[in-house]
């Protein structure tokens, strides 16, 4: 009996992706939803039902491509608690959750972080300290952007080795006494330095997400 009824629920899943091509996902989503109870509910065929909801997903994306974007919005902004867990729980839906949540910070720029930092001391509020961050912060970015393009390449052809044996070189050519640590200039420098090939490396560490949202018009 359940499974028929995950069978019936499947295929109205693939019936109602029929409308993908309109932008309308609701009947999909019920019927997801509803199988995505059911795993919940029934311990003995959890597993077997979040296999079939993976697949469904894996074929609605290989039918209709970009419109896996569309569905993840529509999920994600419902009432329905469901279906929002449902695009944190799916691989599906990673690389576009990676992507919304960059676009999401990277909307906070420079200027915003300077502006909230006045509860931290007084020595950081001035004006002087503010401008050495923004050079700083600049400089990092910097070094991350052409990081990032430089050993950007799909996963199956990556290799970071030669980052990460720089990101291990960096601190020894920081010449300081444990008793007494100098932040002069060249140490702050190599500190951003520093920050901007990890970064990268956890960025690149990544790359299968860059690839899978790479054509998004957004």
């Amino acid at each position: 009996l359940i499974h028929k009824k995950v069978e019936c629920l499947e295929k109205n899943v693939m019936n109602e992706a029929k409308s993908a091509d309109e932008n309308k996902f609701d009947g999909m989503i019920d019927n997801l939803v509803e199988m995505e109870m059911m795993s919940t509910i029934l311990l003995d065929f959890q597993e077997p039902i979040k296999q079939k909801i993976d697949s469904n997903l894996q074929k609605f994306k290989k039918k209709h491509g970009k419109k896996v974007t569309a569905l993840y919005s529509v999920m994600s902004h419902q009432s329905n608690a469901w279906a929002n867990n449902m695009v944190q729980s799916y691989s599906i839906f990673k690389a576009i959750a990676v992507s919304e949540f960059n676009k999401l910070t990277a909307s906070f720029g420079i200027d915003h972080v300077l502006q909230k930092i006045d509860g931290i001391g007084d020595d950081i509020k001035t004006q002087k300290k503010k401008d050495i961050l923004r050079t700083f912060f600049t400089e990092c970015k910097k070094n991350y952007l052409a990081l990032v393009k430089q050993y950007l390449l799909p996963p199956e052809t990556i290799n970071l080795t030669p980052l990460i044996s720089k990101i291990k070189s960096i601190p020894a050519e920081i010449q300081q006494r444990k008793e007494k640590v100098i932040w002069d200039m060249g140490t702050k420098t190599k500190a951003v330095e520093l920050m901007s090939h990890i970064f990268a490396l956890w960025t690149l560490q990544n790359s299968a997400s860059y690839f899978e949202v790479e054509d998004r018009t957004n």
